[in-house]
């Protein structure tokens, strides 16, 4: 990679990796929400779909959602023509998200990134509930980075 293409990803981008790969630990097959399509949100999704994962895409423009279908996300959700984010995600993925990022920062987003995520059962392994939590923990970390760089 030359000088000038890794002086394009910026912040956003290893703000991404760290959550997707590094904090969530994001493997094949798994599905990935993701509440915002700017910088952020893009970069999660070229970052999970690199992975293996299974991004969606949740924002409420058009031409973010179709990028973001371009970028690897298999689903894409408009937020203003749903009633329910949350029960969208867990229609598509059958049963909720394994991670979820908010990339926005806002309360709907917030609230919706965690609404959505997959239940834990009670037979889930230890590691299965420490990534339940490092979902949520991911969801809170990336919305109050996108707080803080409006």
């Amino acid at each position: 990679m030359d000088f000038a293409t890794a002086a394009s990803l910026g912040c956003r981008f290893a703000t991404s990796f760290r959550a997707v790969a590094d904090q969530a630990k994001v493997k094949g097959g798994e599905w990935v929400a993701v509440h915002g399509c700017g910088g952020v949100g893009l970069s999660a999704i070229m970052i999970a779909a690199a992975l293996g994962a299974q991004p969606i895409a949740i924002d409420i423009a058009e031409d973010k959602l179709a990028f973001a279908r371009k970028l690897g996300a298999v689903a894409v959700i408009n937020g203003r023509e749903v009633e329910d984010v949350a029960a969208a995600v867990k229609d598509i993925t059958g049963g909720g998200a394994h991670v979820s990022i908010d990339a926005l920062g806002n309360p709907v987003t917030c609230f919706n990134s965690i609404k959505n995520l997959r239940r834990r059962g009670p037979r889930l392994s230890d590691r299965a509930h420490a990534r339940w939590y490092v979902g949520l923990l991911v969801v809170v970390a990336v919305a109050m980075t996108a707080a803080l760089f409006r």
